[in-house]
């Protein structure tokens, strides 16, 4: 399914498969690990751009990262913002790593979002180029018997 809204200038574009999987998350620590996620994408494009947001299923058969082969679900979040630097990519999640003015950091966003997703037995990984955007891709189990 698609769906298109507007937030102020900036055009997202939801793109859900049919038959999602249910995932082995808390519902509240799901709405937190989207919501930094998100916000450190709108906070990219400033008050305009696209914003892309998928998510479908993933049979995972040989990782080389982190993951146990099995069923998870993968959401994406896909911004047209300035992009990060890739040596800054590494430090993303550390617990005080920060893109925005000191003013307005507050420090633990992204690296309590990773630390919950890891604690599920899932993964966070990052695709990002200076003035190409930055692609976000969470990788939540499925619940068993999906």
């Amino acid at each position: 399914d698609e769906m298109v809204r507007r937030y102020g200038g900036v055009r997202v574009d939801y793109r859900f498969q049919v038959g999602l999987w249910p995932v082995a998350a808390r519902e509240t620590e799901l709405e937190e690990v989207m919501r930094e996620i998100l916000a450190n994408a709108f906070e990219a494009m400033p008050g305009e751009g696209e914003l892309v947001v998928r998510a479908n299923n993933l049979q995972v058969e040989n990782d080389p990262g982190v993951l146990a082969a099995g069923a998870y679900v993968e959401v994406s979040v896909r911004d047209g913002g300035h992009g990060i630097d890739p040596s800054h990519l590494d430090a993303i999640f550390g617990p005080v790593y920060s893109t925005k003015p000191r003013d307005r950091a507050m420090g633990v966003g992204l690296s309590l979002a990773y630390s919950i997703v890891r604690a599920w037995g899932g993964d966070i990984r990052v695709w990002s180029r200076p003035s190409l955007g930055t692609t976000v891709r969470v990788l939540l189990p499925a619940k068993r018997g999906a």
